[in-house]
């Protein structure tokens, strides 16, 4: 956990500078245009910065789910190098992620861009409870109920 806890710490750190020494610039000297390639810059930091934090608290999430279901089994569940080797896949997933969608797809239509952004938004949030939902057992025997019924013709 503790490993995780200091992910979380560099990751803020990296949010925290791509931000930041922008804005003290920008006070301090009062001049309030930015290069293009430090623009960029800055966007791919801001945005492997949310990335990231949200694959880590994914990471997270795992180790403590599995703290709580299984305590007994969390030693050898989650050892030292399960933590690092979840750590590294929360960055790469996060760097990857920002490298990909910064890349302009100038044959995809707008409409489908607007799309893709709408279900990155509503399909995870959608998903989770139908993911959790399913490992309770009265709500999974009453979907194969649902699914295993036969509607009689009158």
């Amino acid at each position: 956990m503790y490993i995780m806890i200091c992910n979380l710490a560099a990751c803020d750190l990296l949010g925290g500078t791509a931000v930041m020494t922008r804005l003290m610039f920008t006070f301090l000297t009062g001049e309030k245009t930015i290069t293009y390639v430090a623009a960029i810059f800055q966007a791919f930091c801001v945005h492997t910065y949310a990335s990231a934090v949200v694959t880590i608290l994914s990471a997270m999430a795992y180790d403590r789910y599995i703290a709580i279901c299984k305590p007994l089994h969390y030693h050898t569940i989650m050892t030292t190098e399960k933590l690092v080797a979840l750590c590294l896949l929360a960055w790469f997933i996060a760097v990857g992620l920002i490298i990909i969608v910064m890349q302009r797809f100038k044959d995809v239509s707008p409409n489908a861009k607007k799309f893709c952004t709408i279900m990155f938004i509503i399909v995870p949030p959608a998903i989770n409870p139908i993911i959790y939902g399913i490992i309770m057992k009265e709500i999974r025997t009453n979907a194969i109920k649902l699914f295993k019924s036969t509607v009689s013709p009158k």
